[in-house]
């Protein structure tokens, strides 16, 4: 049977307690809707049982960035903005994350709330999932819904999903509420008549890009479909309260004398960057350019094709048609302004959001030309082809417990060094780990933490760090020796080195330099590192210099 010309009321809706199709048996009765989330479950399970026994049954994050959030959340908790008491800072790349971790901040479990998050965040994804999945003709048999069970694996895995979980960052939240913008999209755009937008889409769209910036792509790009449709209530209600949240947030920087954008931003992003000194287009041009180096940009240029030719193929059916539009905007806007990491963080949602449409979009399209068999075989056929997508970030996930190895051989044992034996403050250029429950003052090298850092780094001048440290000394530094060279102050001596086991996957460097920043200072930084030595675990090795080495 050929479906009407707005392609939307023969698929099955959101909730399929409402469809009119023939009555099935309950999905609680279907091993079908438990395996996605059992399967996850399992997978976690694993990886969390690798992260143990590889840090002595320490728990870690993946990525020292988490240790940032932490930090800043202590000092939120204390009605203070910045990763040290008194010096104003913006070093987080979310507006809400920090914000939700706060109220736990004196709690001795605190450390846990990212993951209790993400887990919450990881089966939401998985949830929303399995509903778009069965929004199209595979929710109609029961092997249907088993294809159905392995196209959401199948993008658990392209996404990193399980892995995220476990990098203690707000990208797994970013990830949930793109995909709750998208749900709530595919409802409104499939109804007979207009409705009423249900709640969660709307908090899923304003509190998207106070997640994550780059969640304005996905915010806006419903918006404007949304407009095409002439839900301009609706459009409104998402964006201006989306935009002025984000907007009140950068004036508040502003009127403390930081950047409109936090300086974890200003010092990843090029566009960012580029933007404040003028240059935006060339920015967004040599952007674009980058993504063609990336598995995550290969893969979103592949889906803008795909969503361009489901878009012409149904332009006269204009729910599939907004559908397409939704995804086409968010592949542009991030191939444009976003960016890409080895951990497969920054482009997920995007990935994973164009990657929903273009398959729901594509079996819709392939309902009205195929038999039921066919159907299915191409749909089975379509949740193979994730395979050689998801290797990439399989891969990924099979390294987060290495990554999270790293970050207790390294930044945990730098802040161990600081902490336990220095007892005093530091500067250093990975201030995570360091700065989370240290009653001490961690000087950041490198900006993320400090925006007059940031500043003076980018000046590009070799006097740079005696600028920001001459006013402002501290006994000792922790740095990857390399790259600083030739920009630290006179009198900065290094006395051993920190060296770390294993393969390199969250840490940059192997090797952390430990540095007395004046020759007096030299014995008890000396005397800390050696008694920290004899705690050392294994595969953290120290090596103590016979005599101090001037960098």
């Amino acid at each position: 049977m050929k479906r009407p010309d707005d392609g939307s009321s023969v698929a099955p809706p959101l909730d399929p307690s409402t469809s009119t199709s023939p009555r099935r048996p309950a999905d609680g009765l279907e091993l079908s809707a438990a395996a996605p989330y059992l399967v996850v479950l399992l997978a976690l399970v694993a990886e969390l049982v690798a992260v143990l026994a590889l840090n002595d049954g320490v728990f870690m994050y993946s990525l020292d960035d988490a240790y940032i959030h932490l930090s800043l959340s202590e000092q939120l908790r204390e009605l203070h903005y910045g990763i040290n008491a008194g010096e104003l800072a913006a070093p987080s790349s979310s507006i809400l994350w920090p914000l939700l971790l706060a109220p736990f901040a004196r709690a001795s479990w605190h450390a846990f709330v990212p993951l209790a998050l993400n887990v919450a965040a990881l089966f939401s994804s998985v949830h929303l999932l399995r509903r778009l999945a069965l929004r199209t003709p595979l929710g109609s048999s029961p092997a249907g819904r088993w294809i159905a069970a392995a196209v959401v694996l199948g993008l658990v895995a392209c996404g990193n999903l399980v892995g995220l979980a476990l990098s203690g960052m707000e990208h797994l939240l970013q990830v949930a509420l793109a995909l709750a913008v998208l749900a709530g999209l595919v409802d409104l755009l499939d109804a007979k008549t207009p409705r009423s937008a249900p709640w969660w889409f709307f908090a899923a769209a304003v509190l998207g890009p106070l997640v994550r910036y780059e969640n304005l792509a996905v915010t806006g790009a419903a918006a404007l479909v949304l407009l095409m449709h002439r839900r301009v209530r609706v459009a409104l209600g998402v964006a201006l309260p989306a935009a002025l949240l984000v907007g009140a947030f950068s004036l508040v920087l502003v009127s403390q004398g930081l950047n409109p954008l936090p300086s974890s931003i200003m010092v990843k992003s090029g566009v960012a960057f580029g933007a404040s000194h003028g240059s935006a287009g060339a920015a967004l041009l040599q952007n674009a350019r980058q993504s063609l180096d990336h598995g995550g940009g290969l893969l979103l240029i592949a889906l803008t094709g795909l969503l361009l030719g489901l878009g012409v193929l149904e332009r006269h059916r204009p729910a599939r048609r907004g559908l397409a539009l939704f995804g086409l905007l968010v592949a542009l806007a991030h191939l444009a302004a976003g960016r890409y990491d080895s951990f497969g963080r920054y482009d997920i949602y995007a990935t994973t959001v164009c990657a929903t449409v273009a398959l729901v979009l594509a079996l819709r399209v392939a309902a009205d030309r195929l038999s039921q068999p066919r159907l299915l075989a191409l749909a089975a056929a379509l949740a193979l082809a994730l395979v050689p997508f998801s290797l990439r970030n399989l891969e990924v996930t099979a390294r987060t417990p290495l990554g999270a190895n790293n970050i207790y051989l390294q930044q945990y044992q730098l802040h161990r060094i600081a902490t336990e034996f220095l007892d005093a403050d530091v500067a250093a250029n990975d201030i995570g780990w360091l700065s989370y429950r240290n009653p001490h003052r961690v000087l950041d090298l490198w900006g993320l933490g400090s925006e007059r850092a940031r500043r003076l780094r980018m000046t590009g001048r070799r006097t740079w760090m005696a600028e920001l440290v001459g006013g402002d000394p501290v006994p000792a530094a922790l740095v990857y020796q390399e790259w600083f060279s030739g920009q630290f102050p006179p009198g900065w001596l290094a006395v051993g080195r920190l060296h770390m086991a294993g393969p390199l996957v969250a840490a940059a460097q192997r090797a952390v330099t430990v540095v007395a920043t004046s020759r007096d200072r030299v014995p008890g930084v000396t005397e800390a590192l050696q008694r920290y030595a004899a705690t050392a675990p294994p595969g953290a090795m120290v090596e103590l210099y016979t005599a101090p080495i001037k960098l």
